[in-house]
């Protein structure tokens, strides 16, 4: 049992940190009143959906390169955690403004996807030292956190007071989390043997 606590504790650590700008977007979304609660919802669960695929078929390259040289891929979260800790990063984006009601889940997918590519750089080698089973526990838990990701930010679009903080705390916590799990992937997979 502590082996699936573990993964729980691992695969919900790696969303929340991997989405905190995420967090940032939906709040952005939720406060535009062009969009629907539901387009917003349903486009967020699309923008996911294609992360995932796409982490899922790069672990899938572990099925012909050795775990622990693909465990290598460790590196990234690291090196990603290293350079955001120590540089500055550039926020606010800009939303469109005159989409059709059925191209509005589109246009917060494509955000979505677009603000989380560099979460492939965590999910893909997290995913690789993962057995099928733990893979579809992990990908349920981020299906249920994107729910409750959308829950919370709509929550903070009406209780802006608290928006702030989150902001502020959330971006200086977000490098330290993401080391730490470029560390467990490297010694899950037993990367460092291979140096």
């Amino acid at each position: 049992m502590s082996g699936v606590l573990v993964l729980l504790v691992v695969t919900s650590v790696a969303f929340a940190v991997t989405n905190v700008d995420g967090l940032l977007v939906l709040l952005a979304f939720f406060s535009d009143r062009r969009y629907a609660t539901v387009q917003v919802v349903v486009g967020q669960y699309l923008g996911m959906s294609v992360l995932i695929v796409a982490a899922v078929i790069g672990s899938l390259l572990s099925l012909v390169i050795p775990p622990p040289r693909l465990g290598l891929i460790g590196f990234l979260p690291l090196a990603a955690g290293a350079w955001q800790a120590f540089v500055a990063r550039g926020a606010a984006g800009t939303i469109g403004t005159d989409e059709s009601r059925y191209l509005k889940p589109i246009s917060v997918a494509l955000v979505t996807v677009s603000n989380g590519g560099d979460n492939l750089g965590t999910y893909v080698p997290l995913f690789s030292a993962m057995t099928s089973g733990q893979l579809q526990i992990t990908i349920a838990v981020f299906s249920l956190l994107t729910g409750l990701w959308c829950a919370v930010a709509y929550w903070f679009v009406h209780h802006s007071r608290l928006a702030l903080p989150i902001r502020r705390h959330g971006g200086q916590a977000r490098p330290w989390v993401l080391m730490a799990l470029g560390v467990f992937i490297l010694i899950r997979t037993n990367a460092i043997a291979e140096l």
